[in-house]
């Protein structure tokens, strides 16, 4: 409810936290816990996550980027990296509540 009538909170919230933290996660955590269940672990659904689910993942945190960076551009007349940045980690304090977020991070991933 908080990012309603934000565009810019809603594709912070959504697509540069959540979904990025979803990457963190599920490559650094779950695709291991899955690889290492049991004897012989469960690569199937290890292999659907790095296969399947991770670059499905990756397009919807770079589709929210590139969308944060347009409405921000239209919007906000920023055209600098460096004021994209400015204006997401306001965003990151508006929305979380964060100084800044916490790893761990898939840096590959995100990138």
């Amino acid at each position: 409810m908080d990012t309603k009538d934000d565009l810019l909170k809603r594709l912070v919230l959504e697509h540069c936290i959540h979904e990025a933290r979803g990457l963190d996660v599920t490559i650094l955590k779950t695709i291991p816990s899955f690889a290492n269940n049991g004897i012989n672990g469960d690569n199937d659904t290890a292999q659907l996550l790095r296969n399947v689910i991770i670059p499905d993942e990756i397009t919807h945190v770079r589709d929210g980027l590139k969308w944060f960076k347009h409405v921000c551009q239209k919007t906000l007349n920023l055209t600098s990296e460096q004021e994209f940045i400015n204006e997401f980690h306001k965003y990151v304090r508006l929305v979380m509540h964060y100084e800044f977020m916490i790893g761990p991070f898939h840096f590959e991933s995100r990138e």
